[in-house]
Protein backbone atom coordinates (compact mmCIF):
# COMPACT_ATOMS: atom_id res chain seq x y z
CA UNK A 1 0.00 0.00 0.00
CA UNK A 2 1.25 3.25 -1.11
CA UNK A 3 2.09 4.63 2.71
CA UNK A 4 2.22 8.44 0.88
CA UNK A 5 0.54 10.74 3.72
CA UNK A 6 -2.26 12.39 1.87
CA UNK A 7 -3.37 16.09 3.42
CA UNK A 8 -6.54 16.59 5.08
CA UNK A 9 -9.55 18.50 4.15
CA UNK A 10 -9.10 19.78 7.82
CA UNK A 11 -5.78 21.34 6.86
CA UNK A 12 -7.88 23.06 3.78
CA UNK A 13 -11.34 24.23 5.56
CA UNK A 14 -12.84 26.97 3.62
CA UNK A 15 -14.10 29.75 5.52
CA UNK A 16 -18.28 29.41 4.68
CA UNK A 17 -18.01 33.33 4.37
CA UNK A 18 -14.75 33.58 2.06
CA UNK A 19 -14.40 34.24 -1.26
CA UNK A 20 -11.44 31.59 -1.60
CA UNK A 21 -12.03 29.24 -4.47
CA UNK A 22 -12.67 25.59 -3.79
CA UNK A 23 -9.45 23.84 -4.42
CA UNK A 24 -10.53 20.31 -6.38
CA UNK A 25 -8.59 17.19 -7.28
CA UNK A 26 -10.13 15.37 -10.27
CA UNK A 27 -8.86 12.34 -11.25
CA UNK A 28 -9.78 10.17 -14.54
CA UNK A 29 -8.08 8.40 -16.89
CA UNK A 30 -9.85 10.20 -20.00
CA UNK A 31 -7.74 12.82 -20.49
CA UNK A 32 -10.30 14.90 -22.67
CA UNK A 33 -12.75 14.66 -19.93
CA UNK A 34 -10.79 15.98 -17.08
CA UNK A 35 -10.35 19.50 -19.54
CA UNK A 36 -13.66 19.35 -20.28
CA UNK A 37 -14.55 18.93 -16.47
CA UNK A 38 -11.81 21.54 -15.38
CA UNK A 39 -12.99 24.54 -17.81
CA UNK A 40 -16.81 23.61 -16.65
CA UNK A 41 -16.20 24.06 -13.22
CA UNK A 42 -13.60 27.08 -13.09
CA UNK A 43 -16.21 29.20 -15.14
CA UNK A 44 -18.24 29.15 -12.13
CA UNK A 45 -15.47 30.86 -10.21
CA UNK A 46 -15.99 29.09 -6.74
CA UNK A 47 -13.50 26.44 -7.93
CA UNK A 48 -9.75 25.95 -8.65
CA UNK A 49 -9.50 22.63 -10.05
CA UNK A 50 -5.70 20.44 -10.29
CA UNK A 51 -6.16 16.80 -12.65
CA UNK A 52 -4.26 13.66 -12.46
CA UNK A 53 -5.06 10.64 -14.79
CA UNK A 54 -4.25 7.85 -12.45
CA UNK A 55 -4.34 7.24 -8.68
CA UNK A 56 -0.50 7.33 -8.74
CA UNK A 57 -0.31 10.52 -9.82
CA UNK A 58 -3.29 11.37 -7.45
CA UNK A 59 -1.54 9.90 -4.34
CA UNK A 60 1.54 12.48 -5.76
CA UNK A 61 -0.21 15.80 -5.94
CA UNK A 62 -1.98 15.03 -3.04
CA UNK A 63 0.73 14.34 -0.65
CA UNK A 64 2.19 17.96 -1.49
CA UNK A 65 -1.01 20.30 -2.10
CA UNK A 66 -4.15 21.12 0.20
CA UNK A 67 -7.38 20.22 -1.56
CA UNK A 68 -11.19 20.90 -0.13
CA UNK A 69 -12.61 17.80 -2.13
CA UNK A 70 -11.44 14.73 -4.79
CA UNK A 71 -13.43 13.87 -7.57
CA UNK A 72 -12.38 10.69 -8.71
CA UNK A 73 -13.90 7.85 -11.36
CA UNK A 74 -14.50 4.70 -10.96
CA UNK A 75 -12.78 2.63 -13.48
CA UNK A 76 -8.98 3.56 -13.98
CA UNK A 77 -5.37 1.62 -15.00
CA UNK A 78 -3.50 0.51 -11.76
CA UNK A 79 -6.24 1.33 -9.19
CA UNK A 80 -9.37 2.24 -9.47
CA UNK A 81 -11.26 4.92 -7.71
CA UNK A 82 -12.70 2.41 -5.10
CA UNK A 83 -8.50 1.06 -4.18
CA UNK A 84 -8.08 5.12 -3.92
CA UNK A 85 -10.90 5.87 -1.69
CA UNK A 86 -9.76 2.83 0.37
CA UNK A 87 -6.09 3.48 0.69
CA UNK A 88 -7.54 7.50 1.54
CA UNK A 89 -9.22 6.09 4.44
CA UNK A 90 -7.28 3.68 5.65
CA UNK A 91 -4.48 6.45 6.17
CA UNK A 92 -7.32 8.27 8.09
CA UNK A 93 -7.69 10.96 5.91
CA UNK A 94 -11.11 12.30 5.75
CA UNK A 95 -11.42 14.52 2.74
CA UNK A 96 -15.02 15.12 0.77
CA UNK A 97 -14.38 11.99 -2.07
CA UNK A 98 -16.72 12.37 -4.79
CA UNK A 99 -17.78 9.48 -7.32
CA UNK A 100 -17.86 10.46 -10.70
CA UNK A 101 -19.33 7.63 -12.82
CA UNK A 102 -21.01 6.17 -15.54
CA UNK A 103 -24.89 4.70 -15.34
CA UNK A 104 -25.30 0.97 -14.55
CA UNK A 105 -22.49 1.22 -11.98
CA UNK A 106 -24.86 1.21 -9.35
CA UNK A 107 -23.29 -1.34 -7.65
CA UNK A 108 -20.12 0.79 -7.28
CA UNK A 109 -21.89 3.65 -6.10
CA UNK A 110 -23.47 1.63 -2.71
CA UNK A 111 -19.84 -0.17 -2.50
CA UNK A 112 -17.95 3.32 -2.70
CA UNK A 113 -20.54 5.08 0.02
CA UNK A 114 -19.85 1.78 2.32
CA UNK A 115 -16.45 2.88 2.20
CA UNK A 116 -17.09 6.74 2.71
CA UNK A 117 -17.72 8.48 -0.45
CA UNK A 118 -19.75 11.19 0.03
CA UNK A 119 -21.25 12.05 -3.28
CA UNK A 120 -22.02 9.87 -6.45
CA UNK A 121 -22.68 12.15 -9.58
CA UNK A 122 -23.55 10.32 -12.97
CA UNK A 123 -21.47 11.40 -15.79
CA UNK A 124 -24.34 10.50 -18.83
CA UNK A 125 -26.79 13.15 -19.39
CA UNK A 126 -26.24 16.56 -21.40
CA UNK A 127 -22.63 17.91 -20.51
CA UNK A 128 -24.54 21.43 -18.83
CA UNK A 129 -27.28 19.51 -16.40
CA UNK A 130 -23.95 17.01 -15.26
CA UNK A 131 -21.28 19.79 -14.68
CA UNK A 132 -24.17 21.60 -13.00
CA UNK A 133 -25.00 18.69 -10.80
CA UNK A 134 -21.25 17.94 -10.07
CA UNK A 135 -20.55 21.64 -8.78
CA UNK A 136 -23.57 21.35 -6.50
CA UNK A 137 -21.99 18.31 -4.89
CA UNK A 138 -19.32 19.89 -4.28
CA UNK A 139 -19.64 22.66 -2.79
CA UNK A 140 -22.92 20.49 -0.62
CA UNK A 141 -20.53 17.95 0.57
CA UNK A 142 -17.34 20.54 1.33
CA UNK A 143 -19.45 23.44 2.80
CA UNK A 144 -21.14 19.86 5.35
CA UNK A 145 -17.92 18.74 6.10
CA UNK A 146 -16.52 22.11 6.73
CA UNK A 147 -19.23 22.79 9.24
CA UNK A 148 -19.04 19.19 11.07
CA UNK A 149 -15.20 19.98 11.45
CA UNK A 150 -16.10 23.58 13.60
CA UNK A 151 -18.40 22.06 15.46
CA UNK A 152 -16.34 18.86 16.10
CA UNK A 153 -13.70 21.96 17.21
CA UNK A 154 -16.05 23.62 19.34
CA UNK A 155 -17.34 20.99 20.55
CA UNK A 156 -13.11 19.78 21.57
CA UNK A 157 -12.76 23.14 23.07
CA UNK A 158 -15.80 23.00 25.25
CA UNK A 159 -14.42 19.36 26.40
CA UNK A 160 -11.11 20.99 27.30
CA UNK A 161 -12.78 24.37 29.26
CA UNK A 162 -14.56 21.80 31.23
CA UNK A 163 -12.16 19.57 31.66
CA UNK A 164 -9.84 22.68 33.14
CA UNK A 165 -12.91 24.32 34.93
CA UNK A 166 -11.62 24.89 38.79
CA UNK A 167 -15.26 24.53 39.51
CA UNK A 168 -17.35 21.14 39.58
CA UNK A 169 -19.10 20.52 36.51
CA UNK A 170 -21.58 17.80 36.43
CA UNK A 171 -24.09 16.94 34.08
CA UNK A 172 -27.31 14.68 35.87
CA UNK A 173 -30.73 13.41 34.43
CA UNK A 174 -34.12 14.45 35.23
CA UNK A 175 -33.90 12.11 38.35
CA UNK A 176 -30.46 13.85 39.53
CA UNK A 177 -28.37 9.84 38.57
CA UNK A 178 -24.75 11.55 37.49
CA UNK A 179 -24.37 11.24 33.50
CA UNK A 180 -20.72 13.21 33.65
CA UNK A 181 -18.14 14.93 35.79
CA UNK A 182 -15.20 16.63 35.46
CA UNK A 183 -11.42 16.32 37.25
CA UNK A 184 -12.38 19.25 39.90
CA UNK A 185 -15.38 17.25 40.85
CA UNK A 186 -13.31 14.54 42.11
CA UNK A 187 -11.10 16.76 44.19
CA UNK A 188 -14.15 18.79 45.96
CA UNK A 189 -16.73 15.46 46.90
CA UNK A 190 -13.91 12.45 46.86
CA UNK A 191 -15.45 10.54 44.27
CA UNK A 192 -12.56 9.29 41.99
CA UNK A 193 -15.12 7.56 39.92
CA UNK A 194 -15.84 10.63 38.49
CA UNK A 195 -19.40 10.19 40.44
CA UNK A 196 -20.66 7.26 37.95
CA UNK A 197 -23.28 5.45 39.62
CA UNK A 198 -23.88 8.49 41.93
CA UNK A 199 -27.37 10.37 42.75
CA UNK A 200 -26.82 14.18 43.84
CA UNK A 201 -29.16 12.88 46.87
CA UNK A 202 -25.78 10.98 48.04
CA UNK A 203 -23.62 14.25 48.51
CA UNK A 204 -26.67 16.51 49.80
CA UNK A 205 -27.52 16.31 53.30
CA UNK A 206 -30.91 16.19 54.13
CA UNK A 207 -31.66 19.52 55.24
CA UNK A 208 -30.53 20.95 52.12
CA UNK A 209 -32.36 18.17 50.25
CA UNK A 210 -35.87 20.17 49.51
CA UNK A 211 -34.03 23.02 48.27
CA UNK A 212 -31.94 21.00 46.09
CA UNK A 213 -35.53 19.38 44.75
CA UNK A 214 -36.75 22.54 44.18
CA UNK A 215 -33.91 23.62 41.60
CA UNK A 216 -34.22 20.83 40.05
CA UNK A 217 -38.30 20.70 39.62
CA UNK A 218 -37.11 24.41 38.11
CA UNK A 219 -34.47 23.03 35.36
CA UNK A 220 -37.36 20.62 34.88
CA UNK A 221 -39.74 23.35 33.39
CA UNK A 222 -36.35 24.75 31.59
CA UNK A 223 -35.84 27.29 33.77
CA UNK A 224 -32.31 28.64 34.83
CA UNK A 225 -31.21 27.74 38.77
CA UNK A 226 -29.67 30.91 40.07
CA UNK A 227 -26.96 30.70 42.51
CA UNK A 228 -27.48 29.25 46.38
CA UNK A 229 -25.73 28.54 49.10
CA UNK A 230 -25.55 24.61 49.98
CA UNK A 231 -23.76 21.87 51.51
CA UNK A 232 -21.66 19.03 49.89
CA UNK A 233 -21.17 15.75 51.30
CA UNK A 234 -18.04 14.33 51.10
CA UNK A 235 -17.25 10.64 50.07
CA UNK A 236 -15.39 10.35 53.17
CA UNK A 237 -18.47 12.60 55.46
CA UNK A 238 -17.00 15.88 55.67
CA UNK A 239 -19.28 18.45 54.74
CA UNK A 240 -18.10 21.36 52.49
CA UNK A 241 -19.82 24.57 52.11
CA UNK A 242 -20.20 25.76 48.36
CA UNK A 243 -22.39 27.55 45.78
CA UNK A 244 -23.90 25.95 43.19
CA UNK A 245 -26.19 26.62 39.96
CA UNK A 246 -27.20 25.53 36.88
CA UNK A 247 -29.27 25.08 34.13
CA UNK A 248 -31.58 22.72 32.03
CA UNK A 249 -30.18 20.80 29.00
CA UNK A 250 -32.96 20.64 25.68
CA UNK A 251 -32.60 18.28 23.05
CA UNK A 252 -35.53 18.79 20.50
CA UNK A 253 -36.91 21.53 22.84
CA UNK A 254 -37.19 18.94 25.60
CA UNK A 255 -35.78 19.16 28.24
CA UNK A 256 -33.27 16.01 28.73
CA UNK A 257 -30.98 17.19 31.59
CA UNK A 258 -29.17 19.51 34.22
CA UNK A 259 -25.82 21.04 34.11
CA UNK A 260 -24.91 22.14 37.79
CA UNK A 261 -21.51 24.24 38.94
CA UNK A 262 -20.75 23.96 41.94
CA UNK A 263 -17.85 25.96 43.62
CA UNK A 264 -16.04 25.63 46.83
CA UNK A 265 -16.73 28.42 49.45
CA UNK A 266 -14.75 27.08 52.75
CA UNK A 267 -12.43 29.94 52.31
CA UNK A 268 -15.04 32.90 51.74
CA UNK A 269 -16.83 31.11 55.06
CA UNK A 270 -13.71 31.08 56.89
CA UNK A 271 -13.18 34.40 55.76
CA UNK A 272 -16.67 35.98 56.78
CA UNK A 273 -16.40 33.97 60.20
CA UNK A 274 -13.12 35.76 61.44
CA UNK A 275 -14.26 39.02 59.75
CA UNK A 276 -17.93 38.69 61.78
CA UNK A 277 -15.35 36.97 65.32
CA UNK A 278 -13.10 40.62 64.73
CA UNK A 279 -16.02 42.67 64.75
CA UNK A 280 -17.65 41.15 67.47
CA UNK A 281 -14.18 41.79 69.74
CA UNK A 282 -14.17 45.27 68.61
CA UNK A 283 -17.90 45.51 69.90
CA UNK A 284 -16.58 44.26 73.24
CA UNK A 285 -13.51 46.00 73.54
CA UNK A 286 -15.49 49.59 73.15
CA UNK A 287 -18.41 48.34 75.35
CA UNK A 288 -15.72 47.43 78.21
CA UNK A 289 -14.06 50.94 77.84
CA UNK A 290 -16.86 52.57 77.26
CA UNK A 291 -18.16 51.79 80.72
CA UNK A 292 -15.17 51.76 82.45
CA UNK A 293 -15.44 55.48 80.81
CA UNK A 294 -18.93 56.31 82.26
CA UNK A 295 -18.08 54.65 85.55
CA UNK A 296 -15.06 56.47 86.47
CA UNK A 297 -15.13 58.12 89.59
CA UNK A 298 -12.16 60.43 88.88
CA UNK A 299 -12.53 63.10 86.08
CA UNK A 300 -10.83 62.07 83.02
CA UNK A 301 -9.53 63.70 80.24
CA UNK A 302 -7.12 63.60 77.34
CA UNK A 303 -5.17 66.58 76.98
CA UNK A 304 -2.01 67.69 74.95
CA UNK A 305 1.55 67.98 75.85
CA UNK A 306 1.29 71.44 73.81
CA UNK A 307 -1.72 73.16 74.32
CA UNK A 308 -3.94 71.52 77.32
CA UNK A 309 -6.58 69.93 77.80
CA UNK A 310 -8.66 68.77 74.54
CA UNK A 311 -11.86 67.16 76.15
CA UNK A 312 -13.11 66.69 79.54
Amino acid sequence: MNQQVVRSSVEATVDLGSKRPMRVLHVDDEISLLKIAKQCLEMEGRFKVDTASSVREAMEKASRESYDAIVSDYQMPEKDGLEFLKELRQNGNNIPFIVFTCKGREEVVIKALNMGADYYVSKNGDSESVYTELAHSIRETVESRNVFEMLKDSEEKYKSLVENSKDSIVVIDLKGNVLFANKATEKLTGYTDRMTRVNVRQVTPLRYWPKSLTMLLKARKGEQIPYFESIIRRKDGSLVPVETGGQAILRDGKVVGVQIITRDISDRKQREQERKKAEEELRQSEGKFRKLFNEAMDAIFIADAETGILVD
